[in-house]
């Protein structure tokens, strides 16, 4: 540190094994510099510093350890005045994440590159809903240029591009006029994706392209020589091409809206970065560039530092390869390894003295790192990586030089406790060999700790002091390898051995009973003549009815002939019982409001009007289940500006219980709780005591690659060879390893593969099987070195002697290692003997749940309420009593290119390309660029629009009263205009050729209905029914008889 800080002014590469004080050393590089500076009295040197990392949490950790630092600098009061102003000037640092740095960049240069400045960075949510749009966008155009060339028909490019913008049209077009230029190879590989990878695989991979690689993809480079199998060779052609339209079309719909997303906010900040201008001012800007955590970047984000850093300015890399373990996220240890090539010896500095642990726990590490994780008889069979990419292979060894790790200071009188019932085991690395349950392992593991006495490492004033006391829950951290299968465990198992407990990052919310029983009254709202949804919500204790009693309704159903359940209760609710009424009225009221209220307000008043959350005290864990009942209102609730129907809010909550699903927490991680978490999430965090379970997983180390039948082609994707002179491959290698057939000669499977895909084009994609199948075992590392005081691995017991040397299970690289200084315990020497079991759980002590929990979530009375489509008997498609899938329109078949999921999206899109239409002009723009028809061209569309005064999409309701029962009358026109003198006319967009005069009698009546509703803002006249399809619009006088009707009809439902 002391060479590093005499000399700031140099380039510096910093591996940093894990608690050797990775921070504290960018920390005082960061004030160094300030201190060079204080020289020259230059305290605006830090607009000159770059310093990112990976997360805020990091970002604020960095910047809040450097405002430490000068605070010490201001209190010795020498030079005030210059720290006064560094401590100022830090307000403005360029202390950040990636992509914050990224942001500021495009923001100061909004003007020169065309962006506004106020763009947002979209969530992942709305990032998968624009590239799902985008990838079905895409294969519709690519099937439309198949269908055309085997019918011999000629492809009108602007037909099927209208909706693309004329200069990413003009993008497009040369993709698809590459494509017609040689239609036998597109043909040809277009039969051998469908043939092989299957239509939902193809756009399976289509996503997680767009969304993970897209910028990748776009510089990568297809083979320009012939592959054995020249058929690889199209299919690589065809997949870019197809992946760069869709990266048009999603530019469409996030970049041109000024929207991006991490992936998106990286790519146009290389591009910005193409400008010289630009590159040199920041390349000028920029004395000094830290880089922390740099196991985790890409070749992405190794190429945006690389734009910025010159011979004139300094670069800092401090990372750890050891602790490289996001690569599902898409980092790439590999990085770290070619950068650290590039420097100098004079250039690489290690720090070795690990400040977090307790010597045991160091030596430990450090021997299993030597011996078995990062050892080359672990990893033998990756012959052709170590060939291939000999720099990447080595650099991902032991090195004593880069890896080996001191302790800080070793007490002699340490105080050990001991947790087996023989009291034999004395030191700080204790393996449980588990022969039971693994959760009952754990939680007894967790109870023989408890209140035994053990010396803690503590720091006062620098200086490293040890404290004996009482182990507490709260010293205690379990770390899995997953949560998802084993949280379940973990809470009946801690419950019954009454061990308070706290999930980081839980990831059941959605999976809970009380989230699905509202789920269950979601889908019967989307779709209520779907047997199974309605049987669903009348049979959850929102509904509470038995099977018994649902089976006398399927009996009646099937005697009568109804067409759906719903129906056979509609026609026979005089045999509900009172609460089954209650409940089933609830449905159907709000199946009529999903299309008038926000969909929020119909997921809270289903909770309130059934009295869902009163009903959920009747839980053992009830305050758990209201709590996170709450929290899917706060989920909903975010979605609101995202879901413009309810049907769009079923399937965002759908969407987002794949992203995000930790449930609501009640107790705090600060209280004396055990901590359960993923050895992900304790990345960067310490514990005093680990307890390491989930060891009994399977391993994939030195596995070779199937082949032939034995792949399974649904879990394809793209992989890429790392750079070599600016360029580099990708292949779609399960597709291709599926054709590789068994030989009649013995050959290995590797050479099947040389055979198939070519030695030197296959070999260069072995680096990506090496480095996942590697990456458990730096999982592990960052898993061993989390203790302060001890580490507990849960060992699963070995039932097969034989062949003890090959690795099957994680728990096996444990055992490999023969170590001194450890204990083995068996589970049932377990040291338990005063531990108290609920052997009873249902006599819980039960917890009081205050009042303010159940109050109501909205203010609804109970009315009847009625929209014009009710009247008129229109379903809408997603009330059929067919069921459907997720989301109908991703459905592609090649037989239907143009179905009714394809004329429902495209028509949903024009009438939100009209909602937001303000005069003749915008209406005359949109004929030119093709989203419209040219008949609107005209006066009458003329006049509308060019009406200054207006609302479109208005919420309506108004109170009827008929025959002593009261009614809501709902409706949402499309457009409403008033003229100077307050009559109003009101039109209504359709997706339709107005061809049907049964339809245009229903569309009439609707038009009548809104106008009704308007009486009371003005003087309604007149209505308009506009066709967005042909430009035909029919004019509907205003019926001033219609209430008459409006009652008349209502009465007789």
């Amino acid at each position: 540190m002391d060479k590093m800080k005499k000399n700031v002014d140099k380039n510096y590469f910093i591996s940093a094994s894990a608690g050797t004080g990775k921070t504290y050393t960018i920390t005082q590089y960061y004030i160094a510099i300030l201190e060079k500076y204080e020289k020259e009295n230059n305290p605006d040197i830090v607009q000159n510093i770059l310093a990112v990392t990976f997360t805020n949490k990091a970002a604020g950790e960095m910047k809040e350890r450097i405002l430490e630092e000068v605070e010490k600098k201001l209190n010795i009061e020498e030079n005030y005045k210059y720290w006064r102003e560094i401590k100022t000037n830090l307000n403005r640092s360029w202390i950040m994440t990636i992509d914050s740095f990224c942001s500021r960049i495009l923001k100061e240069n909004n003007i020169a590159i065309g962006v506004d400045p106020n763009f947002t960075i979209i969530n992942e949510l709305k990032m998968n809903i624009e590239i799902e749009k985008s990838v079905y966008n895409t294969l519709k155009i690519l099937f439309t240029i198949y269908e055309n060339i085997m019918d011999n028909k000629r492809l009108d490019i602007d037909e099927i591009t209208f909706f693309i913008s004329p200069e990413r049209r003009e993008t497009v077009k040369i993709i698809i006029n590459e494509i017609l230029r040689d239609k036998k190879r597109f043909i040809i590989a277009l039969k051998y994706i469908l043939k092989e990878l299957k239509l939902d695989t193809f756009k399976k991979v289509l996503l997680d392209t767009l969304k993970n690689w897209r910028t990748e993809m776009k510089m990568s480079s297809i083979p320009t020589f012939e592959l054995p199998n020249p058929d690889f060779n199209k299919v690589l052609w065809l997949f870019k091409n197809t992946v760069l339209i869709a990266q048009e079309i999603y530019n469409l719909y996030t970049a041109d809206q000024f929207q991006y997303d991490f992936k998106g906010i990286l790519g146009k900040t290389l591009e910005v970065l193409e400008d010289k201008r630009i590159k040199v001012k920041y390349q000028n800007k920029f004395k000094y560039i830290i880089v922390d955590e740099y196991q985790d970047t890409n070749f992405l984000q190794k190429a945006l530092f690389d734009n910025i850093h010159t011979e004139e300015n300094y670069i800092f890399y401090v990372g750890d390869r050891k602790q490289s373990i996001y690569r599902f996220r898409g980092a790439d240890v590999s990085v770290f390894a070619v950068t650290e090539n590039d420097f100098d010896e004079n250039s690489k500095f290690q720090l070795r003295i690990n400040r977090r642990s307790n010597s045991e726990i160091v030596e430990f590490a450090n021997e299993f790192s030597e011996k078995i994780l990062f050892s080359e008889e672990t990893i033998k069979s990756y012959e052709s990586v170590k060939r291939v990419y000999n720099d990447v292979y080595n650099n991902l060894l032991f090195s004593d030089d880069k890896d080996f790790s001191e302790y800080e200071k070793k007490d002699e009188n340490d105080i050990i406790p001991s947790i087996s019932k023989n009291k034999n085991d004395k030191h700080r690395i204790k393996y449980v060999i588990n022969t039971e349950d693994e959760y009952e392992t754990i939680a007894k593991t967790v109870q023989s700790l408890i209140g035994k006495k053990m010396k803690f490492r503590k720091r006062e004033n620098g200086k490293i002091i040890f404290e004996k006391r009482e182990i507490k829950y709260n010293d205690i951290a379990i770390l899995l390898r997953e949560l998802k299968n084993s949280e379940e465990k973990i809470r009946k198992t801690f419950k019954k051995y009454n061990i308070p407990f706290y999930i980081i990052g839980s990831k059941s919310f959605y999976d809970k009973t009380e989230v699905q029983t509202v789920f269950s009254a979601l889908n019967a709202i989307q779709n209520p003549n779907n047997d199974l949804n309605l049987s669903g919500y009348i049979m959850s204790l929102m509904g509470g009815m038995t099977f018994e009693r649902l089976n006398e309704f399927i009996k009646i159903k099937n005697a009568k002939k109804y067409n759906s359940l719903y129906k056979t209760i509609q026609e026979n609710k005089d045999k509900l019982l009172e609460s089954e009424k209650r409940a089933f009225e609830v449905l159907e009221k709000y199946v009529e409001l999903k299309y008038y209220l926000k969909p929020t307000q119909i997921l809270k008043g289903v909770i309130t009007e059934n009295n869902y959350l009163s009903k959920l005290t009747l839980y053992t864990d009830s305050y758990y289940a209201i709590a996170n009942v709450k929290k899917l209102i706060d989920e909903a609730e975010q979605y609101n500006t995202l879901a413009i129907s309810f049907a769009e809010l079923m399937r965002l909550l759908k969407k987002s219980s794949e992203i995000s699903e930790s449930e609501a927490a009640i107790l705090d991680e600060k209280e004396n709780v055990v901590k359960v978490l993923t050895i992900h999430k304790s990345k960067g965090l310490e514990f005093p005591i680990v307890i390491l379970g989930g060891l009994g997983g399977k391993i994939n180390l030195n596995s070779s690659e199937e082949t032939g039948e034995k792949v399974n082609i649904s879990d394809e994707k793209t992989e890429f060879s790392l750079p070599k002179d600016n360029v580099r491959y990708f292949i779609l290698k399960k597709l291709f390893l599926k054709t590789v057939k068994n030989a009649d000669i013995p050959l290995t499977d590797k050479e099947k593969i040389n055979i198939e895909l070519g030695k030197e084009f296959s070999e260069m994609f072995d680096i990506n099987k090496f480095l996942e199948d590697t990456e458990i075992l730096r999982l592990i590392y960052v898993a061993i070195t989390r203790p302060k005081e001890m580490l507990i691995p849960i060992i699963a017991a070995t039932k097969d002697k034989k062949d003890n040397n090959k690795i099957k299970k994680i728990s096996d690289l444990f055992m490999k290692l023969s170590y001194k200084t450890r204990d083995i315990i068996m589970a049932e020497e377990l040291d338990i003997s005063e531990i108290e079991i609920s052997h009873n759980e249902k006599q819980e002590k039960k917890i009081k749940i205050e009042k303010k929990q159940l109050k109501n979530l909205m203010d609804f009375a109970y009315k009847k309420y009625i929209a014009p489509t009710y009247i008129i008997n229109e379903l809408k498609k997603e009330e059929i009593a067919d069921d459907l899938t997720e989301e109908g329109y991703i459905k592609i078949e090649t037989d239907d290119l143009l179905s009714d999921e394809d004329k429902l999206l495209k028509g949903s899109e024009l009438h939100n390309l009209m909602e937001s239409i303000n005069s003749f002009n915008q209406i005359q723009y949109l004929i030119k660029n093709g989203d419209l028809p040219k008949e609107l061209n005209n006066d009458t569309i003329k006049k509308l629009f060019s009406i200054k005064r207006f609302k479109t999409e208005w919420r309506l309701v108004k109170r009827l009263e008929i025959e002593n029962k009261e009614y809501m009358i709902f409706g949402v026109p499309d457009r409403v205009i008033f003229d100077e003198k307050n009559n109003i006319e009101v039109l209504d967009y359709k997706y339709s050729e107005l061809h049907n005069l049964g339809k245009i009698e229903d569309y009439k009546f609707q038009l009548q209905f809104y106008m009704y509703l308007l009486k009371d803002f003005g003087n309604p006249k007149k209505g308009y029914i506009i066709s967005l399809k042909n430009g035909n619009i029919i004019e509907v006088e205003y019926d001033k008889n219609f209430e008459k009707k409006l009652k008349k009809q209502i009465s007789m439902l």
